[in-house]
């Protein structure tokens, strides 16, 4: 573990993963949503996968959410060996076929973008892209797993999910009287990352960051209803999923995912137009017919 730490990372490695996302921003960028990873190994699109990816390397930038890659992870570590391959197969799915961009977490990500403020987690984009190799160039779980160590990555994750959890269960129970307004939103958010805004600051970045916003506030309105029904399996991918769409402050990023609810929750904010459903987007955007 030591050898893929972010304390080993010296500024020359920085330094080159920087200058290619420099060169990467000329066209469009798109990253892929979980659930996409998965789907377009099976029917209807595996069949096109080839012209599929073909496709999308040429009209985007293909990048990497830590979010979907962190998914992907958990179910490699959760999953039985037998289903390694399958599993393995997703995870290179999300990186496409050219030289993905790795970006950073959401967190750093957003408030580096909209205000210029840096405040850097403790694994950067080319720590992900270490991982991306070691996790690729394995043949077993039992030999991932006895090499890498990632037990606090998948912690984080689950913490992450666990409190979005509590938080919806106590919108249901009638903990919270009314969604703050975006620039009370936003300033709760950049609490949360360490980083306390001036109120001009959180105006600019609850606008900055509004599919997530109208994505959060969706959910807080469906958990208010009375006749909300918990469901454990789909509650925990909304945490992810409002996690991917705070990269959507950046004007050149787009989602592509499988899940409609997605774009509905987001469709108030014009960012939820960069929000692209799997079957539409092959058919319309890379005109291919499966």
């Amino acid at each position: 573990m030591s050898s893929l730490g972010p304390q080993s990372l010296d500024s020359f490695d920085i330094k080159i993963h920087e200058r290619r996302q420099m060169r990467s921003i000329t066209k469009p960028r798109l990253f892929f949503d979980t659930n996409v990873c998965s789907h377009l190994l099976e029917e209807p699109y595996i069949g096109h996968y080839s012209a599929i990816s073909e496709a999308i390397e040429q009209k985007y930038q293909m990048a990497v959410s830590p979010e979907t890659f962190i998914e992907l992870v958990v179910g490699l570590h959760d999953r039985e060996g037998s289903h390694f391959h399958e599993d393995l197969a997703k995870i290179r799915v999300m990186a496409g076929t050219g030289r993905p961009v790795f970006l950073p977490f959401c967190g750093e990500f957003s408030l580096g973008k909209t205000l210029g403020i840096k405040r850097f987690a403790a694994l950067r984009p080319v720590v992900f892209e270490k991982w991306y190799r070691l996790v690729t160039s394995t043949h077993t779980r039992a030999e991932l797993f006895g090499m890498w160590r990632q037990e606090f990555v998948v912690e984080q994750h689950r913490e992450g999910i666990d409190s979005y959890r509590e938080w919806l269960k106590e919108c249901a129970t009638g903990g919270y009287s009314e969604f703050p307004p975006p620039e009370r939103w936003a300033m709760n958010y950049a609490k949360s990352l360490g980083c306390d805004l001036t109120p001009e600051q959180a105006a600019k970045l609850g606008s900055k960051l509004s599919a997530a916003y109208e994505f959060r506030r969706s959910d807080f309105v469906k958990a208010c209803d009375p006749n909300f029904k918990w469901d454990k399996k789909k509650r925990e991918h909304d945490w992810v999923d409002g996690q991917q769409l705070l990269y959507l402050c950046d004007q050149s990023i787009h989602l592509l995912t499988n899940e409609n609810g997605i774009k509905l929750k987001c469709a108030p904010s014009p960012q939820g137009q960069r929000v692209f459903i799997l079957p539409e987007f092959v058919r319309d955007d890379l005109g291919i017919r499966v």
